[in-house]
């Protein structure tokens, strides 16, 4: 009887141990999103959006209407994955302000960006102008490799 009740009480405290540990965020679910738009460009190419997920990288041009003008999609390994989320952590992206234009005294209409993490039900966006002089260091490192992983769909898919 007593070694019903030891047993009873060993399931329960593993079932509790099991239901109070943190589970460690997935970095399969993120996702990450890259949008410019506005300043001096074609109505052709009023919107650019890079959507990053664990898998690709997919880049869309829309018109001022709205219309797709042109989309690339690539493939991503898990290294250059990998590489573009550690950006955002090393960085600390959640720390920064929701918007910073700062020297629009200074700065012709270059447009803006937002730039979306998404993970496990948490978003964070920051929008900024599309220059990068006046936004903090981590940030125009973000900025870079988002930009580095554009090119890399773009000029990838384009060489089919």
């Amino acid at each position: 009887e007593i070694l019903g009740i030891f047993v009873v009480l060993l399931i329960a405290v593993v079932l509790i141990a099991a239901c109070t540990q943190e589970q460690e965020p997935s970095m399969d679910n993120i996702v990450i999103k890259y949008k410019f738009y506005g300043g001096f460009v074609a109505p052709a190419y009023a919107a650019q959006e890079l959507v990053v997920t664990k898998d690709n990288a997919t880049f869309t041009v829309m018109a001022a209407d709205g219309n797709i003008t042109e989309r690339f999609e690539k493939n991503l390994t898990r290294e250059q994955y990998d590489s573009i989320v550690k950006v955002f952590s090393d960085n600390n992206f959640t720390s920064y302000g929701d918007r910073y234009d700062e020297g629009q005294n200074h700065v012709t209409d270059v447009g803006f960006t937002d730039i979306t993490f998404a993970a496990n039900g948490k978003t964070k966006t920051v929008t900024a102008y599309n220059y990068d002089q006046y936004l903090p260091a981590g940030l125009v490192k973000i900025r870079e490799k988002l930009q580095e992983t554009v090119e890399f769909t773009e000029r990838l898919t384009r060489a089919r």
